[in-house]
């Protein structure tokens, strides 16, 4: 049942969910549709997709839209109990509407991973995808995934190019001050995780909102990425290209890093991958 249905069965209390200054439980107020406005940033390949059928299954379908940037344009907000897409914090659309509060939410991804996520997702469209046409003499079609990270850093690819920070910190935010980030990210997004913890994302963000737990099991249990079919790059290449990649996302990587020890480290799975690759690297520059 949509929470615009279901608002008066909320219970009268508050939830207790992790807040954005501590790594304990905290209560917070409950959500009130009438006050509150969910506002989903969506960072490209960070999964999101599942998180935007989430939302629109617990606001109502009527109530919430994840319209493209050309398609805000047009969207009545006024109407609406929540927004997702990707849309950079500060967007004027978004928020020189007459709410109360925003409440805003965030995934974010280790920045190789992501990248790698890209790559699929381009490889599968390598003529039509935007970050192909961005010079198109260039045949994308076949590239190797090495070749891939230096023809984005070549070019400044906005989305290979520390998305997250500028989703964060808006348009106009200077991206040299990584503290001033981080401060944003603490005080202004109320959820916001590392793509590991989707699941307690669903949970505490599902509480939040007054989710029947069938609901909330139902879509944590269910979480996915959009996989491509393209072939998975080598170590090897990895390794080679992980350096570029870095060099250009070092303020993402911060980002992560940070979001992952605020819900202890302890709670964030082993990534057999990240260490091999760094392994890799150690061995090529003592080569």
């Amino acid at each position: 049942m949509p929470l615009s249905n279901q608002a008066s069965k909320v219970p009268n209390a508050s939830v207790r969910i992790f807040t954005p200054n501590s790594r304990d439980l905290r209560c917070v107020r409950p959500y009130e549709p009438s006050r509150d406005f969910i506002v989903f940033h969506h960072v490209p390949k960070c999964g999101g997709t599942s998180l935007h059928e989430f939302l629109a299954s617990v606001l109502g379908s009527n109530r919430y839209a994840s319209p493209t940037r050309n398609e805000l344009q047009n969207v009545d907000i006024t109407r609406l109990g929540g927004l997702g897409g990707h849309h950079y914090n500060y967007n004027k659309k978004i928020y020189t509407s007459k709410r109360i509060n925003y409440v805003k939410v965030l995934i974010a991804r280790d920045p190789l991973e992501r990248m790698l996520s890209l790559y699929g997702h381009v490889m599968r469209y390598p003529r039509s995808h935007h970050i192909a046409l961005v010079h198109p003499s260039r045949n994308l079609s076949g590239m190797s995934f090495r070749d891939f990270a230096f023809f984005c850093a070549e070019y400044s690819i906005s989305d290979t190019t520390n998305m997250v920070a500028r989703f964060i910190g808006g348009t106009q935010c200077d991206l040299a001050r990584i503290d001033r980030l981080l401060n944003i990210l603490d005080a202004q997004f109320r959820f916001a995780y590392p793509l590991e913890l989707s699941s307690l994302l669903y949970h505490d963000l599902g509480q939040y909102l007054g989710a029947p737990q069938k609901t909330i099991d139902e879509y944590s249990s269910q979480i996915r990425l959009n996989v491509s079919p393209a072939r998975h790059p080598s170590s090897e290449m990895i390794a080679m290209a992980a350096p570029i990649i870095l060099a250009s996302n070092h303020l993402d990587y911060i980002i992560y890093r940070h979001l992952c020890k605020r819900y202890s480290e302890t709670t964030i799975r082993s990534n057999l991958l990240l260490k091999d690759i760094a392994n890799k690297i150690s061995s090529i520059r003592k080569s």
